[in-house]
């Protein structure tokens, strides 16, 4: 069986927010259809790593069968 690697954060891109004073972002993640998901989020959210940008993620469950 080949070993698969999840990962906690997710790439994705970063757009203005809805508030006025700023303090929110829009990020755009693309799902496993690849159709693309958007997420208000506080600016602090989001991890930088060499020009781009990560959502943190959590895993409630991983479902292997039918993978």
């Amino acid at each position: 069986m080949t070993e698969t690697t999840y990962y906690q954060e997710i790439r994705c891109e970063v757009s203005e927010g809805i508030r006025e004073d700023g303090s929110d972002i829009t990020v755009c993640v693309v799902d496993e259809h690849g159709a693309e998901q958007y997420l208000h989020v506080t600016r602090g959210l989001i991890n930088v790593e060499g020009g781009t940008s990560y959502l943190p993620v959590g895993f409630v469950r991983i479902e292997r069968e039918g993978r």
